[in-house]
């Protein structure tokens, strides 16, 4: 019995950083999307990312090439490449002489084939853009904005997404309608500027299996379970957390008053 207890207390400890890693990086995933985890980067000794161009759009504009990436927008000029937008941006639209990159941290337009830029919307996170006569789209992850295209100023909202954001990836005016092309689906957008899915005729088969790994991961996060499941590993981390603490206060006071006692027999 005693042996029990002395290999349940140091496998205890062994695994206490083990225990608290994982219960504290569980709340923090399931959480993940509204504490804006991936907007939150940092070096760390020893543990880093090689630089890879992880590129989403390309565009020839005049004698120029224009590529957009996760680190930012290039120009390739007379074979060289430049670097002209240290920013993420997923789109490009051209129009006539401007060209238009919708940015992680606004619209941004340039007038000489990106080689410089100026920013239409600061502040917003913009996934996608369109022009449609005289008017200029931008869709962010809360709701799909538009100006005058000849002259942007002042943004007027079309539509707001409501709590759940958006992940739009194409505009498609259609005179007084528009289309939005999303992660989520695709929407239609009225003339009065009500928004609902459209119900494209998938194949049964589309809908027929899911992934392991996705089966893993919604088990592991919460997902599987919806707002319960997120309670559930929000009250296990939290607990696991506690167990350790607790577990290593019940160790050690014990243990030190072991020790004072043993260094009190040894000075008599």
């Amino acid at each position: 019995m005693r042996l029990m207890r002395k290999l349940h207390e140091w496998f205890g400890l062994l695994t206490l950083v083990v225990v608290v890693i994982v219960s504290v990086t569980g709340v923090l995933l399931v959480h993940k999307k509204s504490l804006g985890l991936d907007k939150v980067s940092f070096k760390l000794p020893g543990y880093a990312v090689s630089p890879t161009t992880d590129a989403w759009d390309t565009l020839e504009v005049g004698d120029h090439l224009v590529v957009t990436t996760k680190q930012g927008v290039f120009v390739r000029v007379a074979g060289e490449w430049r670097g002209t937008l240290p920013v993420p941006v997923r789109q490009l639209v051209l129009h006539e002489t401007n060209l238009y990159a919708a940015a992680k941290d606004g619209l941004h337009r340039s007038g000489d084939q990106g080689l410089s830029w100026d920013n239409l919307l600061p502040g917003q996170e913009v996934r996608a853009a369109a022009l449609s006569g005289t008017e200029l789209f931008a869709a962010t992850l809360h709701g799909l904005l538009r100006t005058s295209g000849e002259a942007p100023g002042t943004w007027t909202e079309v539509v707001a997404f409501g709590k759940q954001p958006l992940d739009v990836r194409r505009i498609q005016p259609l005179g007084d309608e528009v289309l939005l092309a999303a992660k989520e689906g695709l929407f239609h957008l009225g003339e009065g500027g009500a928004m609902s899915l459209v119900g494209l005729p998938l194949e049964e088969s589309a809908a027929a299996g899911v992934s392991l790994q996705r089966l893993v991961t919604d088990l592991h996060n919460g997902d599987f379970f919806g707002r319960l499941g997120y309670l559930a590993i929000d009250a296990t981390g939290v607990a696991l957390l506690l167990l350790s603490l607790t577990g290593v206060y019940l160790w050690y006071v014990p243990w030190k008053k072991r020790r004072q006692a043993a260094r009190v027999r040894a000075a008599l």
